[in-house]
C-alpha cells in the first residue's frame, strides 16, 4: 500500500430487499431516468437526491446506501437520532430491542471470513451489553453471502432493523477484494455492516468529508437529535462506523462508540 492511502466505501443497503438472497448473480446498474415522485419520497425519508441512480429494483443514493422503491412508502416507526459532539453518532428509524443474542454465520465464505466474525463477534460481546452476538457453522439469523458484482472498492452490504425491532438479516461480501484484506481489516468491516444491521448510521452523517476525503452532508434526517451525555465538544476518530474505511484493521469501538452501544443495548 505504501503511503498512499486507499480508502473503500462501506455500502449500506436498506430495509425491506430481500437480501437474504443466495443467488450469486445479482442485479445490475441501471442507468434509467427516476420518476419525480420516486425522488420526492427519497427526500421525504431524509436523504439527500442530489446523486440518485437507478440499481436493480431501487436506487442508489449518497453513493453508499440502497432502498428498494417498496421501501419508499415506509414511514420511520421513531424520530430520535443520537448525536455525539461534532462527530455525530446517529441510529436510524429502527433500533435492535434487547435483551438478545443473535446468531451470525458466514455462508459459502471460507476460513478467512470465519475468523473475521470471530474478531467481529468478541469485539461486541466484550462490551457487556444486552445484546450479544454467537457464531454458527451455518443459518446464523444474520448471514453473510457472497458477491461479485460490486463496482469499485465497495467492500460489503447491510440494512437496518425491521420495524419490530429485528436486526436487518443478511450482509454481503464482496469476493473480488476479501482477498486483498487481513483479518483484522475484514474484522472490522464486518463490525461496520453489523452496526448497520441492530441500528446505525455513518458517524460522520453530517460530513461525509471527514473520513472519505470529499462529500457532505448526507441528508438531514428531519426528526430531532439527542446528544449523549458525557461526551467530549471535539470530533472523535477511529469510530466504527466511519462511512470510509482505509483498511486500518486496528479499528475498534472509540469511546464515543461505546457511550452510544451503551445508551441504545445496556
Amino acid at each position: 500500500m505504501g503511503t498512499m492511502k486507499k480508502t473503500f466505501y462501506l455500502t449500506l443497503v436498506l430495509l425491506c430487499l430481500l437480501m437474504s438472497c443466495t443467488k450469486q448473480k445479482t442485479s445490475v446498474e441501471i442507468l434509467d431516468p427516476i420518476p419525480a415522485v420516486d425522488l420526492e419520497k427519497i427526500s421525504n425519508l431524509g436523504f439527500s437526491i442530489s446523486s440518485v441512480r437507478v440499481y436493480g429494483d431501487g436506487y442508489i443514493i449518497e453513493n453508499d446506501i440502497f432502498i428498494h422503491r417498496d421501501s419508499l412508502d415506509k414511514m420511520p416507526v421513531s424520530s430520535t437520532t443520537l448525536r455525539i459532539a461534532q462527530s455525530e453518532q446517529y441510529r436510524t428509524f429502527n433500533v435492535v430491542k434487547v435483551p438478545r443474542t443473535v446468531s451470525i454465520s458466514g455462508e459459502l465464505l471460507g476460513n478467512k471470513m470465519d475468523a473475521s466474525l470471530d474478531t467481529m463477534i468478541n469485539r461486541y460481546n466484550k462490551l457487556n451489553l444486552n445484546l450479544k452476538f454467537r457464531r454458527v457453522a451455518s443459518d446464523g439469523y444474520i448471514k453473510l453471502y457472497p458477491k461479485y458484482d460490486f463496482a469499485g472498492t465497495t467492500l460489503a452490504s447491510a440494512g437496518f432493523p425491521d420495524s419490530e425491532g429485528n436486526p436487518y438479516r443478511s450482509v454481503l461480501v464482496n469476493m473480488n477484494v476479501l482477498k486483498s484484506l487481513s483479518v483484522q481489516a475484514w474484522g472490522v468491516v464486518m463490525q461496520h455492516e453489523v452496526g448497520h444491521c441492530i441500528g446505525f448510521r455513518h458517524t460522520d452523517y453530517m460530513n461525509r468529508a471527514y473520513s472519505c476525503g470529499f462529500g457532505g452532508n448526507e441528508g438531514s434526517s428531519g426528526v430531532g437529535a439527542v446528544l449523549i451525555p458525557g461526551t467530549p465538544a471535539e470530533p472523535n476518530a477511529k469510530s466504527f462506523m466511519l462511512a470510509c474505511f482505509n483498511g486500518d484493521g486496528n479499528r475498534s469501538f472509540n469511546s464515543n462508540d461505546i457511550i452510544a452501544m451503551k445508551y441504545l443495548f445496556k
